[in-house]
């Protein structure tokens, strides 16, 4: 399993930009995208607002106005937009006077930046792509091409990420930009629930004992445990020990995790390894015994076991029956 590589001392603190007619229904994804990484982690790894340059709202596409709870120059990163517009022209109109520009650019050189369709735009105006690698909409390429040619253009590839500016093509080019984001602050099987509870989903594991133990859908008080529940080898698992990282007595653990579950807790910590394994099996090549020791057991046959006595199937039985490429 891959390590997270978030900064855990505070989190990512993530700027939405507002400007005037941009298109915010990918501001809006991108957001509940990075939410749904904090809450199942377990941890705050993003810490997500509206940006601008002042606190007056922004009317942006659709006639709605947002109000900035930030202002740019307070972030880690910035994501930006693009605008509803077909036409270059459009988009020339939009940049001549910018104040985002000017802000944009008075941004200290360790500023992360991701901007996708028409907001790549803004960030080439401001001069972060100068002798970067960038992509953008492909009927942009001539205006793009004849301003910037500087810039190293690849507008045959849908995600370019240059020495920590991130640029993508297509209003909906947000999408592999966030998700190359969250693959670096997320393990895999943590990434596999934010994908199938808010991208597209997989027909995978919908067995009713993997519904029950649902770690997207528990309460914000369990959150913190399945994380570490997932981070603790099987071997090592016990309530005791999670009661005592938690400063608590077993018996109130305990209790805790059957209020919220109707599970007994012994049966629900288990079912998140197992959980765990399955989506292994589901989705890798890796062997029975390469599983059973990323997911902690302490042995292939000690993993047998177990799971054919919770599933009724081998591992073997289960990929065969569930594994992607069945």
């Amino acid at each position: 399993m891959t390590k997270a590589v978030q900064n855990k001392t505070r989190p990512l603190r993530v700027g939405l930009v507002l400007f005037p007619r941009c298109m915010p229904a990918a501001l809006f994804a991108t957001r509940d995208l990075l939410e749904a990484a904090n809450g199942r982690s377990g941890r705050a790894l993003f810490e997500v607002s509206w940006a601008a340059g002042d606190r007056r709202p922004v009317e942006v596409e659709g006639g709605q106005a947002l109000r900035p709870d930030s202002l740019i120059g307070e972030h880690d990163v910035y994501a930006i937009p693009g605008m509803w517009t077909a036409r270059p022209a459009a988009v020339e109109e939009a940049l001549g006077g910018s104040s985002l520009v000017r802000r944009l650019a008075a941004l200290p050189p360790t500023t992360k930046l991701w901007a996708w369709c028409t907001g790549v735009a803004w960030l080439a105006t401001s001069g972060w792509l100068r002798h970067r690698r960038a992509t953008a909409t492909w009927w942009l390429r001539p205006l793009l091409e004849t301003r910037f040619p500087t810039v190293q253009w690849r507008f045959d590839e849908p995600l370019v990420d240059s020495r920590g500016v991130s640029t993508a093509s297509g209003p909906h080019g947000y999408l592999p930009l966030v998700t190359a984001q969250l693959l670096k602050h997320l393990d895999a099987d943590a990434f596999d629930d934010v994908r199938e509870l808010l991208l597209l989903p997989l027909p995978r594991n919908a067995l009713p004992m993997f519904r029950e133990a649902g770690v997207m859908e528990v309460d914000d008080a369990l959150r913190p445990l399945v994380a570490r529940v997932l981070r603790t080898p099987a071997s090592a698992l016990s309530l005791e020990t999670l009661a005592n990282e938690r400063h608590v007595s077993s018996r109130t653990l305990r209790r805790l995790i059957e209020a919220h579950t109707e599970l007994r807790a012994a049966e629900w910590i288990r079912r998140i390894k197992l959980k765990q394994a399955a989506n292994a099996l589901t989705h890798s090549a890796r062997s029975i015994k390469e599983v059973a020791d990323a997911v902690g057991y302490s042995s292939e046959s000690s993993f047998s076991r177990t799971f054919r006595s919770e599933l009724g199937l081998t591992p073997v039985e289960f990929r065969r029956r569930y594994g992607r490429q069945s």
